[in-house]
């Protein structure tokens, strides 16, 4: 789990999708990330719905718009990893690469 804050800095509109974002392991190995959708639904059978401190799992920010939330994915502790993510504007679409994102390593107390 990451915090994510998303700035639209841009002169139009930009548009986000979580679904498509993907954790790329050092094995080359492409994982989905954990969406807000996607945890909603876990929480339903135990009757929770906190959900406000995910990350929207998509939106349109207008200029100067923000947002911002936790953003999980699933892999292993310690686990290294490239977060692979994508945004629109203006109907173009746009990738970038977060390098380097490795999961915390587990505790190695009893």
């Amino acid at each position: 789990m990451f915090g994510t804050t998303i700035r639209n800095s841009a002169g139009q509109p930009v548009r986000y999708d979580v679904s498509r974002w993907r954790a790329v392991a050092t094995d080359g190995k492409r994982h989905r990330l954990i969406t807000k959708t996607d945890w909603l639904a876990r929480w339903k059978a135990f009757g929770l719905a906190a959900d406000w401190s995910i990350l929207p799992p998509r939106q349109t920010l207008q200029p100067g718009d923000w947002a911002q939330g936790f953003t999980t994915v699933d892999l292993p502790a310690g686990t290294r990893f490239n977060l692979n993510y994508e945004w629109k504007q203006d109907a173009i679409e746009h990738h970038a690469v977060v390098r380097g994102a490795q999961c915390a390593p587990r505790n190695s107390r009893p």
